[in-house]
């Protein structure tokens, strides 16, 4: 039951790889699927300013458990980030505690201080999620950090929801231009986006994550978004403009993978202090999905996650129409 190291030059070791998490994606939390494209890019291309290691447990000649750290080279290099899958049927007989030995001792010799995971849960009004993780995070030493709420809307149904609630947005906001874009951010808003994007680590709950602020400049915007096309990830992105000033107040953006052309993910949406009580948050999220059915009519759904004290913009999805379907909680022990 040794881990060995992925070999991602073998295209069968990685294939098993793959295989492995969709199985485990699809019994452990239904609507939340693993994209296959963007995860062999992953495991099989180096990431500017990442440095990641990939394991499997292999009995029979099946990848029966999988492991992936990540440990920044930049900002919180402190901090090694791990996944860690094992497939059903073969839970509760050592494999997960095997992988976590493996996380944990190349952590340490990386000189990390913390590590971070994630796993999903059930929340009390909808079980499809299975708690994967609380029991044994809590006897390998792991603490709950914080805890997201998973959240998905059927865009069938969205246009009913942002219309009632768009007249009261656009009246709000009415100082303030929302600019669309795909993919790339316009040069003229490229500073204040990234501006935006290192207030994020400041603004958004993070529970007692031991993160430190990433701070972000547009040479560093350029590159994400030439990293995101290099995994197949395309982005629908609003920026709300002060009409007065030229200020970028806020910013919406969604994402869609190659692997799962149906479904966008809502990667951030932010207003800046100055700006808030315009209903903008409202505003760009409404547009951002009309821009998407507009722009990639094959997506169906939107999926979400807040912290679960963020009760502000958990109430803007409820008003769009999102539903709670699961937890995430992030899991942290220090070494």
């Amino acid at each position: 039951m040794t881990p060995m190291r992925l070999d991602t030059d073998d295209p069968r070791q990685v294939e098993d790889f793959l295989t492995l998490g969709e199985r485990v994606a699809a019994h452990d939390r239904d609507g939340m699927p693993e994209c296959r494209h963007q995860t062999r890019h992953l495991i099989t291309r180096a990431v500017p300013g990442e440095h990641r290691e990939m394991y499997r447990v292999v009995e029979d000649g099946e990848t029966v458990g999988a492991l992936m750290i990540t440990i920044p080279e930049r900002e919180n290099s402190h901090l090694a980030q791990f996944g860690l899958l094992v497939a059903p049927g073969h839970r509760r007989r050592g494999i997960g505690t095997a992988l976590l030995e493996t996380a944990l001792t190349r952590a340490r010799e990386h000189g990390c201080t913390t590590m971070l995971t994630n796993a999903t849960g059930p929340l009390p009004e909808r079980s499809v999620w299975a708690d994967t993780a609380s029991e044994f995070a809590a006897v390998h030493g792991f603490t709950a950090a914080q805890r997201m709420i998973g959240q998905q809307l059927d865009l069938a149904d969205s246009e009913a929801a942002a219309g009632r609630w768009w007249p009261e947005a656009a009246r709000a906001s009415a100082g303030y231009d929302l600019v669309g874009y795909v993919d790339e951010v316009p040069e003229e808003l490229a500073e204040g986006v990234a501006t935006l994007v290192t207030r994020v680590n400041l603004d958004v709950p993070t529970g007692e994550v031991d993160r430190k602020v990433v701070e972000f400049d547009v040479a560093r915007l350029r590159e994400s978004e030439v990293a995101e096309r290099e995994r197949g990830v395309r982005r629908v992105g609003v920026a709300a403009r002060h009409r007065e000033t030229g200020e970028v107040a806020g910013y919406s953006t969604l994402l869609i993978t190659r692997g799962n052309p149906w479904l966008a993910s809502v990667n951030m949406t932010l207003v800046a202090p100055p700006h808030r009580g315009h209903r903008l948050g409202l505003a760009m999220k409404i547009r951002v999905q009309r821009d998407v059915v507009r722009h990639f009519p094959a997506v169906t759904t939107i999926d979400t996650g807040n912290a679960d004290v963020n009760d502000h913009m958990r109430e803007v999805n409820r008003r769009l129409g999102f539903r709670p379907i699961g937890a995430v909680t992030v899991y942290q022990r220090r070494l």
